[in-house]
């Protein structure tokens, strides 16, 4: 799996439109430029009548490392203590 991904919302299609007024209504500036664990990250979350868009650290740090882990395998991550709070 890749560690990292290019983030941009310059283009016109409708999705980023939806992005930049979701940003602009939280008061939020949106990173730009390729993205690493670790970064704070844009996420939409889901609740309520409408969604909302957050920043968020990617990745869930390792209490006794301070490690980020930022990948897990579906099939074991529900039995895995990292991912038993989410």
């Amino acid at each position: 799996m890749c560690g990292r991904y290019q983030f941009s919302i310059r283009s016109d299609a409708a999705p980023m439109r939806r992005l930049r007024q979701l940003a602009q209504e939280a008061q939020l500036e949106l990173p730009a430029g390729e993205l690493a664990p670790g970064c704070l990250a844009p996420v939409l979350m889901a609740g309520g009548p409408k969604a909302r868009l957050a920043l968020m650290q990617w990745g869930f740090p390792l209490a006794d490392t301070g490690r980020l882990i930022f990948n897990a395998r579906a099939e074991s991550a529900g039995r895995k203590p990292l991912f038993a709070q989410c």
